[in-house]
């Protein structure tokens, strides 16, 4: 991870990104795209994605939803790892997204695990996120009114 540590505490528990939960804060602004990613969910669900008691409930339910990250993900953590969460976490293969919004389409539920990769060099950016598929109906009325103020 790059950067200097801050500080341990940042955002509300259910909505910290594993970077953030498994190092000594070392962190970025790519956290914040987590952030963003729960809370859409939030949004599209009425319920939130990972309420976890604490840190270590928190990490066990971001697993069960999506899995136990990569073995080199993990590694780069370590090299800054939160003394108190040990890294010896079984191998499970998460439940997914899809069957827990099952109403929405299928780019949105591509936004959204996008916005929660693991790796937060491997995230998308707020810029990316914003030319994403998902979006492309307000992008095409956006166009509409523009062409329609030309008139």
């Amino acid at each position: 991870m790059k950067g200097q540590g801050h500080t341990e505490y940042v955002s509300t528990r259910w909505y910290r990104s594993p970077e953030c939960l498994l190092t000594k804060g070392y962190y970025d602004f790519k956290m914040d795209i987590w952030g963003v990613g729960c809370v859409f969910f939030e949004i599209l669900s009425l319920f939130p994605l990972f309420p976890g008691k604490d840190e270590l409930d928190q990490i066990h339910k971001i697993h069960d939803v999506l899995g136990t990250p990569q073995k080199i993900v993990l590694q780069r953590f370590k090299r800054n790892q939160n003394t108190h969460i040990k890294f010896n976490f079984p191998h499970r293969r998460g439940a997914g997204i899809r069957h827990l919004i099952p109403h929405v389409s299928n780019s949105c539920i591509d936004l959204i695990k996008k916005m929660l990769i693991y790796d937060p060099e491997q995230r998308i950016t707020a810029a990316e996120a914003l030319r994403h598929d998902y979006f492309r109906d307000l992008k095409e009325i956006d166009s509409l009114k523009q062409f329609q103020k030309t008139l």
